[in-house]
């Protein structure tokens, strides 16, 4: 909902170790990014990730969670989308 602060909380339980989710992206319909924000991993249950607050687009979008697979290998990464 436009103009409402919104949370995203994403739980990570079926992740393959060693990975850990990133970045979370708000992406268009047509593939543009248009925000990104870090996750942080929770302290009790470390399969949930949070981003900080953020104001929806005024359009529709999907959330884009950024996975990294093997941090050796910095572009290696798995994209993971669901949409909002």
């Amino acid at each position: 909902m436009p103009g409402v602060p919104t949370y995203v909380t994403v739980n990570a339980s079926s992740l393959d170790v060693p990975g850990q989710f990133s970045t979370l992206s708000l992406v268009d319909l047509y593939g543009q990014e248009l925000a990104q924000y870090p996750l942080t991993r929770d302290k009790n249950v470390p399969s949930l990730y949070t981003a900080p607050s953020f104001m929806p687009p005024e359009t529709f979008f999907y959330v884009q969670v950024i996975n990294q697979t093997i941090s050796a290998i910095p572009d290696n990464k798995n994209y993971m989308h669901v949409f909002i």
